[in-house]
């Protein structure tokens, strides 16, 4: 059985792994290419899936 790591951990990992979105999103030269493990979603329709956003701006992506 495995053990649930700290919050602490947990917060970590999520804000590393938000880091990596945001820097993935802001170094797309377009919101509208295709997922490679997912083809049929775009950049865009991922992280509005991901964040629950209708819509990106690509300034608050970076910010």
């Amino acid at each position: 059985m495995t053990q649930t790591p700290a919050f602490e951990d947990l917060l970590a990992l999520v804000q590393d792994r938000s880091a990596a979105l945001r820097s993935s999103v802001a170094g797309s030269p377009d919101l509208d290419v295709r997922v490679p493990s997912c083809p049929d979603w775009s950049l865009r329709d991922l992280v509005e899936h991901l964040t629950g956003c209708p819509t990106i701006d690509r300034g608050a992506a970076v910010t």
